[in-house]
């Protein structure tokens, strides 16, 4: 998976944990983020814009607007199928290159050759 994929799971969790902390502090912060959920330099902010690129967007940014937590288990399937989605569109038939190194001995030398090939 993608970078991406772990981003985004690791941020729905650290969402989750937020939700669920007992810090009264913690809880008002998070409250004032939401507040300026529409101010560029938010955390919510940057959360809901890439929340955008997802499928189902409107479900996971609702749960976020509202303060309820992110089911990890269908964020993942749904981001999962998503991305294997897009790997699948962007096959397109195309040559790959390949490497071979050669290695020769002469006269107690060892030269290199790299050479070129072609597989599809």
């Amino acid at each position: 998976m993608p970078l991406f994929f772990y981003w985004f799971r690791c941020t729905v969790r650290f969402w989750n944990c937020l939700l669920n902390t007992n810090n009264s502090l913690l809880l008002k912060i998070v409250q004032a983020d939401l507040r300026f959920a529409y101010v560029q330099g938010s955390w919510t902010c940057q959360f809901l814009h890439a929340l955008n690129d997802v499928p189902n967007s409107d479900t996971f940014s609702t749960a976020v607007r509202t303060q309820n937590n992110i089911h990890v288990g269908k964020f993942e399937t749904v981001l999962r199928e998503h991305i294997i989605s897009d790997w699948r569109a962007a096959q397109l038939p195309r040559q790959m290159h390949t490497y071979h190194t050669h290695f020769f001995f002469f006269g107690g030398g060892c030269y290199t050759v790299l050479s070129k090939g072609l597989t599809e």
